[in-house]
């Protein structure tokens, strides 16, 4: 059975449970490896003192197993802002949120970059890559998955005027599902998307839209822009 390291807070002593977490993560049976990695993900920061540990959990990350590519993810985005510093942890993330086949995995590994925050906008790499998808056609399958990262990276890349701008773009285009992940990316960048004049404008335009989920996640998402949105008369009158 598996040692109770998920009760360790801190610093744990005894690194070889580690390494041996580390080993069963790559045992035939698939629920030893989901249990170790669950472990990893409990264990948060502390577990990176392992050097085994970071590649171990990225691997788990292309798992066969539905259940361990999940949890990878989640485990990754516990590991904060010392694992961001690894570009192939920020790149694995990525890849993951933007092109597994299972739409959890791809949550979750969205909102493991989203908790690194900035620490994760740093590499100027990972936002160009984001806005390249938006801005080309042929990839159209995911260009809502990097709607989805855009909105899971909060404050951080709503300095970015070009995200803002981006996901602006996206709110007035023509797929209703892509409108619906904009205003919820939006709405996910709070207070610190607000300062741009457009968009609350473009929030309130979408209140008017033909799909009742777009107008749904548009009154959401104005809800979240806190306090820089209520300031505006029009807001509150449309929300009432």
């Amino acid at each position: 059975s598996l040692p109770a390291l998920a009760q360790v807070d801190g610093c744990i002593q005894d690194t070889s449970l580690l390494e041996q977490l580390c080993l069963w993560l790559h045992d035939v049976d698939e629920g030893i490896r989901r249990r170790a990695v669950k472990t990893l993900e409990q264990m948060g920061k502390a577990a990176i003192q392992a050097p085994r540990a970071l590649p171990s959990v990225l691997a788990a990350l292309h798992d066969a197993d539905l259940a361990v590519r999940r949890t990878a993810a989640e485990a990754l985005g516990q590991l904060g802002e010392a694992a961001a510093q690894r570009p192939e942890v920020l790149s694995a993330l990525l890849t993951a949120a933007l092109h597994d086949t299972d739409a959890i995995v791809r949550k979750n590994a969205a909102k493991a970059l989203g908790r690194m925050g900035e620490a994760a906008t740093a590499p100027s790499e990972l936002l160009s890559a984001l806005l390249n998808i938006l801005h080309n056609a042929l990839v159209e399958r995911r260009r809502e998955e990097a709607v989805e990262v855009l909105g899971q990276l909060g404050e951080a890349a709503a300095q970015r005027p070009e995200v803002l701008s981006a996901l602006l773009t996206a709110l007035h285009g023509t797929d209703s599902g892509m409108r619906i992940v904009a205003a919820k990316a939006l709405g996910r960048l709070g207070e610190a998307a607000a300062w741009h004049p457009q968009v609350s404008s473009a929030l309130l335009g979408a209140l008017h839209d033909v799909q009742p989920a777009v107008r749904r996640t548009a009154a959401e998402a104005l809800g979240q822009l806190g306090e820089a949105a209520a300031q505006r008369p029009e807001v509150l009158s449309a929300l009432l």
